[in-house]
């Protein structure tokens, strides 16, 4: 006798209700396309308290990560408190994430769920199949969320026999010898792994070998633009006289040293002077507005106020009404972008507009030279550990940017954005053949 499904998917963010326009966009895009199969299912997905769905029909439940700490960090607006918090995190939680991975493989052995594992298995029992939406969590600094409570989730999926299925991941990098052993037995209990560069495709097949992985664009960037989009922006623009202008995209990274957030202050500083020399504006462009995420915009402004009255009068902050689809589109009047996050480069480059990453660690090297690597063969990267943005640097820059052609990107981004749909789409009429 077959299992009861339900009209429903389970689609895990990576972290919805943060305000991270990356990885909510990524969502939304892969429920657009589910809807699109299967237009009246329920959705269940995982979320920090108080987010407001922005489909109807979503039901959401408690991040499962969260079951495993013993104390749960709520960000507040002062560094100082972040970090005293931070502080009681690291003490009272060691231990935490090596705890997931265990109970991963006790749940694989049969043991019964508890607590919110229990409210996770009721739902995905009746689920048509469990889906990751893209997010780059699989790698040894967020190995907590994603390998031990994502482990969980495909254990408890696959005693139950739902189809699992990953899209659009960054994997790795994975040093630590008991993340990778998680993280190959997580990915080993999909039907197929889809991930978005293909430095994520070498790590995923290293952690699993012989598993079906399959590398694509980004799926922030799987859809186009929807309507009203460009006549908010376009207006927006005007009426800020905005133009013959470059894209700075800088945000705090609680890993760094101080020194080394120092250097990357330096980026936006830098590109001011930059600005000012060439008779341009420089745009600040977030990915990150919530405080579930540090505000980017904050950090950004610390910078503004630092700077000389006539290079802060060149910056300028995306307004506070702009989404995600209206941050990615202002992004396409830019000459180009330097931006230490991962999302306003893959906007960038998806929309025509030549960028430059700048990297705090291996963390974001992997990261920018894997979304890089779709559009030209020598990726432009700063790695801020090592190198400083000097003046000499920017019209280096500007040099090189100068040499990608927006209809060239453009081209290349319309050849790529149908494959990450079809790999979803396949798999759902593959797995539930009953959907029209």
């Amino acid at each position: 006798m077959g299992r009861i499904v339900n009209n429903q998917w389970t689609v895990i963010g990576s972290s919805n209700g943060s305000s991270n326009y990356g990885d909510e966009m990524m969502w939304l895009n892969l429920v657009g396309v589910i809807r699109e199969i299967d237009p009246d299912c329920t959705v269940v997905t995982d979320a920090f308290p108080g987010w407001a769905p922005p489909l109807s029909g979503v039901k959401t439940l408690p991040f499962l990560h969260e079951g495993l700490l013993r104390y749960v960090m709520r960000p507040s607006p002062t560094r100082l408190s972040n970090k005293v918090k931070a502080a009681c995190g690291l003490i009272l939680n060691r231990g935490s994430t090596v705890r997931g991975y265990r109970r991963s493989e006790q749940i694989t052995d049969g043991a019964p769920a508890r607590g919110v594992e229990a409210v996770w298995e009721a739902e995905l029992k009746v689920s048509r199949g469990l889906v990751f939406s893209g997010a780059g969590g699989v790698t040894d600094r967020f190995a907590l969320h994603a390998i031990a409570a994502w482990g969980i989730l495909v254990a408890l999926a696959r005693r139950n026999g739902v189809p699992v299925l990953f899209v659009g991941q960054g994997i790795g990098p994975v040093v630590d010898a008991a993340a990778s052993r998680a993280a190959g037995r997580m990915l080993a209990g999909a039907d197929k792994v889809g991930v978005r560069d293909h430095i994520s495709a070498t790590t995923a097949r290293q952690l699993v070998p012989g598993a079906a992985v399959e590398a694509h664009l980004d799926w922030a960037v799987a859809t186009p633009t929807p309507r009203g989009v460009d006549e908010d922006v376009e207006s927006w623009m005007l009426g800020m006289g905005l133009n013959n202008f470059i894209a700075v995209s800088i945000h705090d990274w609680t890993s760094a040293t101080d020194s080394l957030r120092q250097r990357v202050r330096s980026v936006l500083a830098e590109a001011a002077q930059h600005a000012h020399n060439t008779g341009r504006r420089v745009l600040c462009v977030p990915n990150c507005v919530g405080l579930q995420r540090a505000d980017d915009r904050q950090f950004m402004q610390t910078v503004i106020d630092d700077l000389e009255p006539h290079l802060a009068d060149l910056c300028v902050q995306t307004p506070t009404s702009f989404g995600a689809y209206q941050t990615r589109r202002v992004l396409r009047e830019a000459e180009y972008l330097v931006t230490t996050r991962y999302h306003p480069l893959v906007f960038a480059m998806a929309e025509g507009t030549p960028s430059v990453g700048v990297a705090y660690d291996d963390y974001y090297l992997q990261k920018h030279r894997g979304a890089l690597a779709w559009y030209a063969d020598d990726a432009m990267i700063l790695d801020a550990q090592r190198e400083y943005p000097s003046e000499d640097w920017w019209r280096h820059v500007d040099v090189e940017m100068s040499r990608l052609s927006d209809r060239d990107l453009l081209g290349r981004t319309a050849a790529l954005r149908a494959q990450p749909v079809e790999f979803l789409t396949s798999w759902l009429r593959e797995v539930a053949p009953d959907v029209p």
